[in-house]
């Protein structure tokens, strides 16, 4: 075990930032609109700290008062002031705004300076070069998506192999920290299609991997208390914690990097196809430097901090979403039947001789349907947040004036439980996206033809909606979410595969409560799917 943990040196840093930052809760208060017709949520009349107040407020809202909110606002066409205790308030725009906010240039609306603000790149990896780069996205995007079939099998390969490392082989009732076992599996399908098998199967490269991951956002968090200007020398004592980390993945990944840049130059200098290096973001994020000519001075450094901006919110964002499929599907009571299916489903499609390829993964229905119902009905409260970047700022499609430096955003939790876009909008229905694809036969790639009717949706876990938002809309939309879904799916069908899985708790009877996962959680391996019954899954 390190002499020094993360949490030992950060609760000075985090207790110092608060401090500074209540000094500064008055801060961008001008960046919301100055019309006196505008309301703001949870603002009083109290004299001279009004602002102050509401931002203290801010931090217990709760499901319910952002629906008030909604219904009393966004889905009659007025926007509303919504306060962040440590940070620039929110203008929530009416529902009827969508179509204007992903239509607008990014020299007028951009969540760049958003993105910048919540990782400070610059700061965590300690490359100038990362203020306002945007090549990750074209990566994914491009070269991911277009690999995504090619990579399946290999994906599938080592999500088995995690689950049988942490989930373990007892075929007797045994508790289970889900949350930890599911951030490993993660952890290791990302690094596969990251860095490919020999480290990704590295524990000392792993846990140094998902320290950078724990740690980045409170670092980042304390890095961003601080005015720019003194920033870059903050941020040495509050990106200490990170930056270790990073040193450590970077001695594996740094080789890595020089070596892949010299066997790239190599090829094409014998004019021979670089198709045969690793088919994995190494190499897809070398080619893209290379082919654009990037300047070489400080690259690896550059690439590196590309590198961890795509690994953190991959294991963060898939993590999270794992974890809630399995937690609504074994704790909601309608829900029982439902994963029965769910794991006849795993087995007819991944107990198979062969690799898993992809339109194995496309058969995995009632899964996909699952997950897409579990991030319906997380409370994500807003989506599409963007700031103005335009100069003197922008109007809406409503008439509101917006200064530069504001944020905007959509009502996301309003639009997901709304019962004029879904049926029964407050009952968590896990067949609810299978059912749609039947009813509404006009749906045409995944997106509706009418989505302001009742049900009438994307029918994938990918698609998106001015109704189903959990990936964002439009051209900033998630450019992984292709390849987050799969590997949701095939962890949730791996595990029921090999598993039964139950929930041992109270009874869950209001969606606010949430169960002790590292205890409520048990499972018991399937027999014939030990070692040396006939199962083989070495594929």
């Amino acid at each position: 075990m390190d002499a020094l943990q993360p949490y030992h040196f950060y609760l000075f840093i985090a207790i110092g930032a608060v401090l500074y930052k209540v000094c500064r809760l008055s801060q961008y208060e001008s960046t919301a609109p100055r019309d006196k017709g505008v309301a703001w949520m949870g603002r009083g009349k109290e004299w001279g700290f009004s602002y102050l107040l509401a931002k203290i407020r801010s931090a217990s809202n709760t499901k319910q008062s952002m629906m008030d909110v909604y219904y009393k606002f966004s889905k009659i066409g007025q926007s509303i002031v919504l306060p962040f205790p440590f940070g620039r308030p929110q203008v929530i725009l009416p529902t009827s705004s969508t179509r204007w906010i992903i239509t607008q240039p990014d020299n007028v609306l951009s969540p760049a300076p958003i993105h910048n603000e919540i990782g400070q790149p610059v700061y965590a990896f300690g490359s100038e070069r990362l203020r306002g780069d945007h090549t990750i996205y074209t990566i994914l995007r491009r070269d991911l998506n277009k690999n995504l079939a090619n990579i399946t099998s290999d994906i599938s390969e080592e999500i088995s192999d995690a689950i049988d490392e942490h989930f373990g082989y007892s075929t007797e009732w045994t508790p289970i920290q889900l949350d930890k076992a599911i951030r490993e599996v993660v952890t290791r399908a990302v690094s596969r299609m990251m860095v490919g098998k020999l480290l990704c199967r590295y524990k000392d490269y792993n846990l140094n991997s998902r320290r950078v991951t724990w740690t980045i956002m409170p670092c980042a968090f304390s890095t961003g208390a601080f005015p720019e200007w003194i920033k870059p020398y903050t941020s040495k004592l509050t990106m200490f914690v990170v930056h270790r980390y990073i040193r450590r993945c970077s001695a594996y990944l740094a080789p890595m990097f020089r070596n892949r840049i010299n066997e790239y130059e190599t090829l094409q200098k014998e004019a021979m196809s670089t198709d045969k290096l690793p088919n994995d973001f190494i190499t897809w994020a070398v080619k893209d430097a290379l082919d654009r000519n990037e300047d070489q001075n400080g690259l690896i450094k550059l690439l590196i901090g590309r590198f961890f901006l795509v690994n953190f919110a991959a294991v963060e964002t898939s993590t999270r979403s794992i974890v809630s499929t399995f937690y609504d599907l074994l704790t909601f009571p309608p829900s029982a039947d439902f994963a029965k299916g769910v794991q006849e489903e795993a087995i007819s499609v991944l107990r198979k001789s062969g690799p898993v390829v992809k339109d194995d993964v496309n058969g995995l229905v009632r899964i996909d349907s699952a997950i897409k119902e579990s991030l319906r009905f997380q409370n994500i409260f807003v989506a599409l947040q963007r700031q103005v970047t335009a100069p003197k700022g922008t109007t809406t499609d409503t008439g509101l004036y917006l200064p530069y430096g504001s944020r905007i955003c959509i009502s996301a939790i309003g639009v997901h439980n709304d019962s004029d876009f879904w049926v029964d909008a407050g009952r968590y229905d896990p067949l609810r996206h299978i059912r749609s694809v039947d009813r509404h036969p006009e749906e045409t790639n995944g997106h509706a033809q009418n989505s302001t009717s009742p049900a009438v949706h994307a029918q994938s876990l990918t698609s998106a909606s001015e109704c189903y938002m959990p990936f964002g809309l439009g051209r900033h939309s998630c450019p992984g979410r292709m390849f987050a879904a799969d590997q949701m799916k095939l962890i949730i069908g791996h595990v029921f595969e090999k598993y039964e899985i139950k929930y041992v708790g109270e009874p869950r009877k209001d969606i606010s409560i949430t169960p002790d996962l590292d205890k409520d959680i048990v499972i018991r391996r399937r027999p014939e799917t030990m070692p040396g019954k006939g199962y083989d899954d070495s594929w």
